[in-house]
Order: C-alpha cells, then sequence, then structure tokens
C-alpha cells in the first residue's frame, strides 16, 4: 500500500507521497524574492532553513490569491531541492494501491506536476515536487536567491 497526505487547493482534492512530505505548518508571512520566477511566492524560515514557497495554484493553471492565515504550507523534497507548498487545507491521509494509479500521461503534458489515484469517492490528483519547478524556474530562483543573498551580506 502507498500513502499520500491529502490536501485541497480551491475544491480539488490533491495527495503528496508521505516519503516527500517533511511537516506542515499554519501558513506565515511570505517575503518576496525580487526578480524570482513567477512559480515561486516568496520564502519562509522553517527552524533557519529558508524555504522557497511554490505558487501551487499558478503551477496548476488555479485562480491565484492571497496567503491566508487559514491555509498551510506543506514542507516537502523533491530530488533536487526543499520547498513549501501552499495549500488551502490538509485533510489527513489516504491509502491506495498500485493499481488504483491511473495513467495519464497521454492527457497532461510532461510538465504537469500531477498524476491521478482513483479513490473510492472519486479522483486524487497525485502532486509531483520533481515537476514543481523547471529547469529554467530552479535556475532562476537560484540567481534570484544568491542576489538576495548578496544584499544581505553588504547590509551586515
Amino acid at each position: 500500500m502507498n500513502h499520500l497526505l491529502a490536501f485541497e487547493i480551491d475544491n480539488y482534492q490533491f495527495g503528496l507521497h508521505v516519503p516527500l512530505v517533511e511537516r506542515v505548518v499554519p501558513a506565515c508571512e511570505v517575503t518576496p524574492v525580487p526578480d524570482g520566477p513567477a512559480a515561486v511566492l516568496g520564502l519562509i524560515n522553517i527552524q533557519g532553513t529558508i524555504t522557497p514557497v511554490l505558487n501551487t495554484r499558478k503551477k496548476l493553471g488555479l485562480p491565484e490569491r492571497l496567503v491566508s492565515p487559514s491555509d498551510y504550507f506543506i514542507i516537502a523534497s523533491s530530488e533536487k531541492y526543499h520547498m513549501a507548498l501552499h495549500v488551502d487545507s490538509v485533510k489527513g491521509l489516504l491509502e491506495y494501491s498500485d493499481d488504483q494509479l491511473i495513467p495519464i500521461d497521454d492527457v497532461l503534458t510532461q510538465e504537469t506536476p500531477v498524476s491521478v489515484v482513483r479513490i473510492v469517492d472519486g479522483l486524487v490528483l497525485v502532486y509531483d515536487t520533481n515537476k514543481s519547478l523547471s529547469d529554467t524556474e530552479r535556475k532562476h530562483l537560484a540567481v534570484a536567491l544568491e542576489r538576495v543573498r548578496k544584499l544581505n551580506d553588504q547590509g551586515s
């Protein structure tokens, strides 16, 4: 059996593979990154670790809105970096077997960060953290973060 952390964005049900989840934290103030990629809302500090907050709504083609105090950040990892996913609510754990996974490569593009799992109540879109940022967006973020670091060093 596989386990997903279930969450909602704009009344759509998503899941994230549990081994990728570090923790869930209430939403907090996000510091914008000057000249950062549009796919990144900004940065947060999680116990001394500066973490980019992804604009999950933009990546998923959903209407954008500001971060609300009732929202959550799912601190997660990919093969290359840590990130915070901005979500509306966290629902708990879901279990599924491999035969419930629906291949949808022919429907969605390679850049779409989701796959689908069929559950009793319908479908869950499984978020793929490895597709959260394109190579170009990752490089753009790295340059913007280096600029911020240099500004901070000059101010110290």
